[in-house]
Formats: C-alpha cells, sequence, structure tokens
C-alpha cells in the first residue's frame, strides 16, 4: 500500500474489502463480501469489483477521481454505501410488488378494476339525480294537475253561472226565495236587483 496524499491509500483487495465490509456496518445490513476482484471497465481503466451475498449483487468502480487518484477510504464506503441502498430500495420495491401482486391487477385489468372501484360512487350519484329527476317531474306533474283543476272549476263555475237564467241565479243569491212571489218561471223577474 501506498500513500498518495494524505488520507488517500493506493488501491488493493485488503482496502476495497475495508471499505464494502465499512458500508455494510454503518448500514446494519446481514451481508458478507464474498469477493474482490479486479477488472477492465467499458473505458479501459481498472475497475474493482465488490460481490455481496444476500441479494445484494456485485458493485464494480475504480474508486478513482477524475485526475486517477485514489478515493479516500471514506468516500470508496459511501461508494459502496449508495449501491447497497439503491439495491436494499429494489428489494423492497419486489418484496412490496410481490405481497401485492395476488391481490393487484396490472394493465387492462387494473383499468377495469378502477372502474368497478368508482361504480359503486357513481352508481349512487346516478341513482341520487334519477331520484331528483323523478321526484321533480312528479312535483312537476302535481303542479300541474292542480292547476288544471283549478282552471277547470273556474272553467265550470263560468259556464255554470253563464248557463243559468237570471231567475235561477237570483235564487242562488238569496237561498231561495223570489220577488215574483208565485213561484212560476218568470223572465225579467227581481233583472233589477243588484
Amino acid at each position: 500500500m501506498n500513500n498518495d496524499d494524505a488520507g488517500r491509500v493506493e488501491l488493493d483487495e485488503q482496502t476495497v474489502a475495508e471499505a464494502a465490509r465499512a458500508a455494510l456496518t454503518d448500514l446494519q445490513i446481514d451481508a458478507e463480501v464474498e469477493e474482490v476482484t479486479r477488472a477492465k471497465g467499458g473505458g479501459g481503466e481498472e475497475e474493482w469489483c465488490v460481490r455481496f451475498g444476500a441479494s445484494y449483487g456485485r458493485f464494480c468502480d475504480s474508486f478513482r477521481d477524475q485526475f486517477g487518484r485514489a478515493n479516500s477510504p471514506a468516500l470508496r464506503r459511501e461508494k459502496v454505501k449508495r449501491h447497497l441502498l439503491q439495491i436494499q430500495d429494489n428489494l423492497r420495491r419486489q418484496m412490496g410488488t410481490r405481497r401485492r401482486r395476488g391481490t393487484r391487477p396490472t394493465g387492462g385489468d387494473e383499468m377495469a378494476t378502477r372502474r368497478q372501484n368508482r361504480n359503486p360512487l357513481d352508481s349512487a350519484r346516478q341513482v341520487a339525480s334519477e331520484v331528483m329527476d323523478t321526484a321533480t317531474n312528479a312535483l312537476g306533474n302535481i303542479i300541474g294537475q292542480a292547476s288544471n283543476v283549478a282552471d277547470t272549476a273556474r272553467d265550470t263555475a263560468a259556464s255554470a253561472v253563464g248557463s243559468v237564467s237570471p231567475t235561477a241565479g237570483e235564487v242562488m243569491r238569496t237561498g231561495g226565495s223570489t220577488r215574483g212571489g208565485g213561484g212560476g218561471r218568470t223572465r225579467g223577474a227581481g233583472s233589477s236587483a243588484g
């Protein structure tokens, strides 16, 4: 191990493994560092790969800055921690998806489920709307019928009054007595009376 700068150590298998174990400890993850290997990265630069147990997979990084200097132990640990946290997040999502998978439909079924979930509310709203429409129509019919009854009564009264002779009208007004006294029908009797 060669020291580059203060706090920076040249990379080797042991320093990368120490950073990985420190990250596991910091996050209190029950997993092990199974293997640390050196590999060539996509850009041809050297990378260190750490393989973890317990479904945490493999993490590869050069653990160097843009100038080619080795990262500090703290920065190496933080890079590994970021990987472990991403894996934890993915595992939580998968576990949550597995739990819901049996009860939560996907794709076209999900749209049908949303429609079904909306139906009780829509049905209640529709029923309430229909009840209000029916009540409004019934009330309108009742008011119309009452108005028609009043119109019919008025028309009937006007027709009856027009068809009754003035004497009969006078009899109706006076309670049965006529001025003519004879009890017979005479036209014009009592027509001057108001």
